[in-house]
């Protein structure tokens, strides 16, 4: 995905701030056999609804590939990600 800004940053300055980024210990595989019985996925394809900008929202189908690969920068960056 195309980002006008640098996730990385966003990250430790959010946490500047003071926002809590402890996650439980959690398999992957086990959040995601939750995320299949989600509303939004259909034929096994898990769909996130973002905004685009406000009041204009967008789907978002993800591979399991693409999902697992996300989860694993979120749970290296907030468990090292200490500056």
């Amino acid at each position: 995905m195309n980002l006008s800004f640098d996730l990385d940053e966003l990250f430790q300055w959010m946490k500047k701030l003071g926002y809590s980024f402890e996650i439980p210990n959690l398999e992957f595989d086990a959040l995601y056999h939750h995320m299949l019985g989600d509303k939004k996925t259909i034929n096994g394809e898990i769909t996130f609804v973002l905004l685009k900008q406000i009041g204009e929202p967008v789907l978002l189908k993800l591979s399991k590939s693409n999902l697992s690969e996300a989860f694993n920068w979120l749970t290296d960056l907030c468990r090292g990600g200490e500056e």
